[in-house]
This record gives C-alpha cells, sequence and structure tokens, in this order.
C-alpha cells in the first residue's frame, strides 16, 4: 500500500495530469478551490475521478454566487464579484487579471458538473459564513432570511461518489 501523506507533490491543475495512479485515494477533498481555477468544474472533477478508488468520494466546498449577499448587492446596483484590476500604465494594453476567484458558482451549477464528471451525489448542503462581529439589524435579516432559502446560503457543500460501472 502506498502512503503518501507526508508528500506533497506540486500539481498545475491547469495543464498537469493528476500525477497518481488510478485508484489512489478513498477520499478527496475540493475546499475552495473550483473558485480558483481558470477551467471548468465538469473538467476538474473529471481530472480527480481516475484517482479516486470505485466508490471514493469527492468533497467539494466552494461559495455560492447565488448567495442572498450576492443577490442583495445586485438589487442596489453593485457588482458582487472582485473589481478589474486598475494599472494606471495598462491603460490602452490589456491588464492581467489578479481577481482572486475568477469565477464562483451555484448550488444546480455545481451538481450539474459533478454529474457529468461520472459522480453521484450523495448529499448538497448550503452554510451561513459565521461573522464574529455584531451583526446589524439589516444583516441579522439577511442570516434569518439564509436559514429559510437554503440556496441562497453564502457556501455550497456537496459530496460526490465515484460511480462504479458494472460490467
Amino acid at each position: 500500500e502506498m502512503c503518501i501523506r507526508d508528500r506533497v507533490i506540486p500539481c498545475d491543475l491547469h495543464h498537469d495530469v493528476i500525477p497518481y495512479r488510478e485508484n489512489t485515494f478513498d477520499t478527496v477533498i475540493v475546499s475552495e478551490i473550483v473558485e480558483h481555477l481558470l477551467l471548468p468544474p465538469k473538467a476538474f472533477f473529471a481530472n480527480l475521478h481516475p484517482v479516486l478508488k470505485p466508490g471514493g468520494k469527492l468533497i467539494i466546498t466552494t461559495p455560492n454566487f447565488a448567495s442572498l449577499r450576492n443577490i442583495l448587492s445586485l438589487i442596489k446596483g453593485d457588482n458582487p464579484t472582485d473589481t478589474f484590476p486598475e494599472e494606471p500604465l495598462a491603460f490602452d494594453k490589456t491588464t492581467r487579471d489578479t481577481r482572486v476567484h475568477p469565477r464562483e458558482y451555484t448550488v444546480s451549477e455545481t451538481v450539474s458538473s459533478l454529474l457529468s464528471a461520472g459522480f453521484e451525489v450523495d448529499s448538497i448542503q448550503t452554510k451561513i459564513n459565521q461573522i464574529t462581529t455584531k451583526l446589524s439589524l439589516k444583516w441579522r435579516l439577511v442570516k434569518a432570511l439564509m436559514r429559510i432559502t437554503p440556496k441562497h446560503r453564502d457556501k455550497i457543500i456537496v459530496v460526490g461518489t465515484k460511480t462504479v460501472i458494472s460490467t
């Protein structure tokens, strides 16, 4: 049995093949990663599929673009995403996009990508981000609304199982 927990193998998820043999892992955790990638989640999840053992679990956490906080920003006329970088020397030139999250996803997009990549969905959860400072009345109301509208909470957590193809 291969022991890999003490080794870190660098891998560029955009260009490299994931450097592990097929059927290596019982579980792969993808926590707060998909929103940083410049490739579709379906492609990323499909790249992870081979390294999981049959019946292996893929656990995904990611911000929810359809969160009530984002919806309220849009209603106010604000853009909930990071602004494009402004560099005085970059006018009339293309600028490197340095936003932290090139793309965020909704619950349905995350689930659809997982299914398309050959996984069954075991569970879908959403969570409200905990804020430790005292909340204003407005944010207490938003938090109360998120409790009754799960698809509009801050965080998505999906657990999928590698589909086992019977012969």
